[in-house]
């Protein structure tokens, strides 16, 4: 197993997204044969994401691209920001899920995934928008059968409250450093930045890997103690990020 790796996830995926993006984002990861994580909004209505017509096919397309080796995640719900809560991770201060009762997350995440199921979309990895989501996510989220989770500020995998978490922490980095996630919109993706993302692979290719091996690689240290998380990994016990979950898990 790689000890650095680098995998991509594409976010806010749904039907009337900007095609042409898509498609242009798909053809670079497809010509290096990378399969990513994909965020699929179950239900979008967030009309700031509407920038095309809706594709009839929309469906169809997702369940192909998860038989060819892509992986889905369900993306929220319906992709509304409903409160000013960060969540855990206090990135950004608007939310469709942290601050609301368990009863109401727990309803929006069986239902985003019933729509999905409905549509043969079977997943078991959660992506929240805006990064936001709270101990009551979590506790839904585990309800409802989900074993994974796209975020959070560490190199490795860790587990909490009974989920497994895939670090996410950039656009495009540097430096390859433990797993890093590139994390893709491909709605605002202009051709030079698909030109950027191109070079990126050339120059990490020996990096690349699948977004379904990441999945399996194993956690590092992540300690549950009294119903108290301590996540240590590496030098990130000394970092802000991880004195902010320490901080919000007490």
């Amino acid at each position: 197993m790689k000890k650095a790796c680098c995998v991509f996830r594409i976010d806010d995926v749904h039907p009337a997204m900007d095609w042409l993006k898509f498609y242009r984002l798909k053809e670079i990861l497809d010509k290096e044969n990378i399969k990513p994580l994909i965020g699929v909004i179950p239900d979008n209505q967030d009309q700031s994401l509407q920038t095309d017509a809706v594709k009839n096919d929309f469906w169809a397309l997702v369940r192909e691209l998860q038989k060819g080796g892509w992986v889905v995640a369900q993306h929220g719900y319906q992709h509304l920001y409903v409160t000013k809560e960060s969540g855990i991770l206090q990135i950004n201060e608007r939310s469709e899920f942290a601050g609301l009762s368990y009863a109401e997350q727990e309803e929006k995440i069986e239902k985003g995934k019933n729509i999905l199921e409905g549509h043969g979309i079977l997943t078991d990895i959660f992506m929240a928008p805006a990064h936001a989501y709270d101990k009551n996510t979590l506790k839904a989220l585990k309800e409802k059968g989900f074993h994974y989770v796209t975020d959070g500020y560490t190199r490795y995998p860790y587990e909490m409250m009974g989920l497994k978490f895939i670090p996410c922490m950039h656009v495009l980095c540097k430096k390859v450093k433990g797993i890093t996630t590139c994390c893709i919109h491909s709605n605002s993706m202009n051709e030079t930045f698909a030109q950027t993302i191109e070079d990126f692979i050339r120059k990490n290719r020996r990096f690349m890997m699948d977004y379904r091996k990441a999945m399996e690689m194993p956690c590092r240290r992540a300690i549950l103690q009294n119903e108290r998380y301590f996540i240590s990994i590496n030098k990130l016990r000394r970092s802000k990020a991880a004195s902010v979950l320490r901080k919000y898990l007490k």
